[in-house]
Parts: C-alpha cells; sequence; structure tokens
C-alpha cells in the first residue's frame, strides 16, 4: 500500500501480473493472495482478470472505514452525552467552513440533498429516513476536510442507529424542517445563524437517541 501512495495512487494503473508481483515481492502464491485479499478489503486494489489484467489500484470508499469507526465506538459503550458533545464540535465547524465558502454549485448540492431526504424512508419504513441524513452528509464532504468529513459520518451512522428505536413520524418531520433552515441560512451565507440552528437540531437528535447514558 505504500508503495501505491508513494506512486500517487495512480487509480486504474496495473502494477503486475500475479506471477510478475510475486516474483517482485519475492513471495508464495498463498501469501500474495493473503496479501491481495487484504488490500481488497481496504479498497486499496483489485485483481483484473482476462487480457491485460493484474493487480489493479481503485480508489477506496469511506462507508467501510465509516461504519467500522461506528462499530468500534459503540462496542466501546461510548454515551449519548460524548456522542452528541463530539458530534456539536465538529459538525457546528463544518457547517461554519462550507457557509463561509458558499458558492452557487455547492448551494446547489445542499438543494439536490434536500430534494433526496424527501424520497427517503418511501419503501424502508420510518427509520430508513433519518439514516445518514444526505444533508449532514453532503455538509461534510463540502467542507473540503477529508479527516473531519469521516469523524462527522462515523457520529453520526452511531446516531442513527441510536435513534432509530425511538423515532416515529413527527421527528423525521422535525428534522427536515430544520434540515431546510439550516441550508437556507448556509445558502445566505449565515454562519452563525446556520450555527445556531444546526445546534438546535443535534440538541433535539441527542434527544432521540436511545444509546448508553454517561
Amino acid at each position: 500500500m505504500n508503495q501505491i501512495a508513494d506512486r500517487g495512487w495512480p487509480v486504474g494503473t496495473i502494477l503486475g501480473t500475479e506471477s510478475e508481483l510475486m516474483a517482485t515481492c519475492n513471495v508464495s502464491r498463498s501469501t500474495f493472495r493473503e496479501a491481495v485479499r487484504i488490500l481488497e478489503h481496504l479498497g486499496c486494489v483489485r485483481m483484473r482478470e482476462g487480457r491485460g489484467g493484474g493487480l489493479m489500484v481503485t480508489a477506496p470508499e469511506a462507508d467501510p472505514v465509516t461504519h467500522a469507526a461506528a462499530i468500534y465506538l459503540r462496542y466501546h459503550g461510548v454515551d449519548t452525552h460524548s456522542l452528541h458533545s463530539a458530534r456539536c464540535t465538529i459538525e457546528l465547524d463544518l457547517v461554519e467552513r462550507v457557509t463561509n465558502r458558499m458558492d452557487s454549485e455547492m448551494a446547489e448540492q445542499l438543494r439536490l440533498a434536500l430534494e433526496a431526504e424527501n424520497h427517503l424512508g418511501e419503501e424502508g419504513g420510518i427509520a430508513d429516513a433519518a439514516v445518514m441524513s444526505p444533508v449532514h452528509r453532503t455538509i461534510a464532504t463540502l467542507a473540503d476536510n477529508e479527516p473531519l468529513a469521516m469523524f462527522a459520518r462515523s457520529l453520526m451512522e452511531l446516531s442513527d442507529e441510536y435513534a432509530r428505536p425511538r423515532l416515529d413520524r413527527a421527528d423525521v418531520a422535525a428534522s427536515r424542517d430544520a434540515h431546510v433552515a439550516i441550508v437556507d441560512a448556509m445558502i445566505r451565507g449565515d454562519a452563525a445563524t446556520a450555527r445556531r440552528r444546526m445546534r438546535i437540531h443535534l440538541d433535539a437528535v441527542e434527544r432521540w437517541m436511545d444509546g448508553p447514558s454517561s
């Protein structure tokens, strides 16, 4: 993986065939294949079959890492107060970052996220309507700070797991209304109001959560 990173992570590049790489790395077939399985799990590579095939560099996905982090936090019994505190620290910062660099393209992405929320839960039920909200995810992405975005997504996922047992349609509707108000302030460039509205919304989210208490 270090070699891939050192080469600038050339997505789509074939690093070599199995036999070529076994010889280069001086390892057995079983050792090589085990290493490939680990790298495939991490999303770094995949083995492309056929003519011109070989071990190809791929772009890692954030979701497996986010999910693993959420599981880790739940295993350690992170309480709802700590979770709420961490979300406020990170997401209020993300909101301000995005608001301060708002442009027409970013505003359109936020509007599309709001529209996407209107279709969540139509088939999967109420609980699915709150899972990893498109608005929260979009704000995290637009902040252009991947470490913060990844931490935020992990905390969002755990929050949604804790909130699922207690959500009803009124809660989902209130969440959507809050998102509309937050996005409106962000698009207008009013960072102070956007932060205040996000804080009020996250306070409500904490009340919905049914996880370990502090």
